[in-house]
């Protein structure tokens, strides 16, 4: 995610490697409103801030607001699971 290092210096390529890749699971859910670029960069700035480092299911959970605004389109992630989310789980 190449905007990722100039809004969150402090974020390694990794994670943000791994936000890329959550952000394009979610797009293939049905959701009110699809996360973009600045949904993405605030995940990773969530993560980043909370001194997590890693996108695991627990910090999923914890910072899926900072990604999805509906209520109903976070319901649709933990119906499919946040090891999905993350990458964990085959879908």
């Amino acid at each position: 995610m190449a905007g990722v290092p100039a809004w969150v210096p402090a974020a390694s390529t990794d994670l943000a490697a791994q936000v890329a890749a959550a952000v394009a699971r979610l797009r293939t859910l049905d959701v009110q409103k699809a996360p973009g670029i600045a949904e993405a960069i605030d995940w990773v700035a969530a993560v980043q801030l909370l001194g997590l480092g890693r996108l695991t299911p627990e910090s999923a959970g914890q910072t899926l607001g900072s990604v999805l605004k509906f209520r109903e389109d976070a319901g649709l992630v933990e119906e499919r699971g946040l090891g999905w989310l993350v990458g964990e789980e085959a879908g």
